[in-house]
């Protein structure tokens, strides 16, 4: 490899939770934008059903080896720089990569695609390994930005627990998810197509169960038993590339911390846990007049974050 040509390059020592971090945004997205920086690799994007928004944040100084040097026509360093590609080749490139496999990506100067090379554990050697690609597409890049929320989430649930959450729903054959928002918890109700409920989990941090009147999150607990507690949502203008924004409906004043969320991305999300290490805690945070905004860490180099609203009937 040249590399007076090479414009970027990303080693990723975890790829498996790399390849599954791609699958929840073919799920959700025809296309990708990565927005390449000094400091991290961005992706966001609103889903095809326009209830949930993605941001993908990767910091380039926790990654094993990252490499940029993209620049303008006049030999500056580009403060940053957008490539898109189709998602469903993306994840056909990183699918089959292992819980063990390491992932890199380069982009050669003058070339129309990047290269995405799968890093087999047995592979001494790296550079010998074969290399597949994604064609780079032209097309009008589009950023999303997050809402300001409180600093800490409402409530913490284990990835796994959600994960298995979702893929209830799935089974179950729910139309959506209802997620209700409270103080110290939140309770997740699998909604059949007929608007009933077919299953129901609450959780709340252990911290409120103890003691109420304490407002800091900690790690949840399942609690069987229900309480009303029902809200409604909205999505203030997301900063971006081009501008663009969501209005969410408002169904009733009461209902302003739950969120319905369509079954499609359920089942994306059903995958969540397999982004993070064992034993990971997803952050709820509930605020009216704000989506829904769950986070996840990505391995030890990146943050997931979906902001959720209401699926329109």
């Amino acid at each position: 490899m040249d590399r007076s040509s090479l414009m970027f390059l990303v080693h990723i020592t975890d790829g498996y939770s790399f390849g599954k971090m791609i699958g929840i945004v073919k799920s959700e997205t025809e296309h990708v934008t990565m927005v390449f920086s000094p400091e991290t690799i961005e992706i966001s994007f609103i889903n095809g059903s326009k209830c949930a928004v993605h941001k993908i944040v990767l910091y380039t100084q926790e990654l094993a080896q990252y490499s940029y040097n993209i620049r303008g026509d006049d030999g500056e360093l580009l403060p940053e720089y957008p490539i898109a590609v189709d998602a469903n080749e993306l994840f056909n490139t990183t699918k089959g990569i292992g819980r063990r496999d390491a992932i890199r990506l380069y982009w050669l100067a003058g070339d129309n695609k990047i290269n995405i090379q799968p890093i087999k554990n047995s592979t001494k050697d790296p550079g010998r390994g074969g290399a597949l690609f994604v064609k780079i597409l032209s097309m009008e890049h589009t950023r999303y930005d997050i809402p300001t929320y409180n600093k800490e989430p409402n409530v913490r649930v284990s990835a796994k627990d959600f994960a298995d959450i979702c893929g209830q729903a799935s089974t179950l054959k729910c139309a959506a998810l209802e997620m209700v928002g409270q103080a110290n918890g939140v309770i997740f109700n699998g909604i059949l197509p007929n608007n009933t409920i077919a299953s129901t989990q609450k959780f709340m941090s252990q911290t409120a169960v103890n003691n109420p009147s304490n407002q800091v999150a900690t790690p949840s607990v399942n609690i069987p038993n229900m309480e009303e507690m029902l809200s409604g949502l909205k999505l203030d203008n997301l900063a971006s590339l081009q501008p663009t924004g969501l209005t969410l409906n408002i169904i009733k004043k009461e209902d302003a911390l739950t969120v319905r969320v369509a079954i499609a991305t359920v089942k994306a999300l059903s995958k969540i846990h397999n982004i993070s290490q064992t034993g990971t805690l997803l952050r709820f945070f509930f605020a009216e007049g704000l989506p829904t905004k769950i986070e996840s860490p990505i391995s030890t180099y990146g943050l997931y974050t979906c902001c959720l609203r209401n699926v329109k009937a």
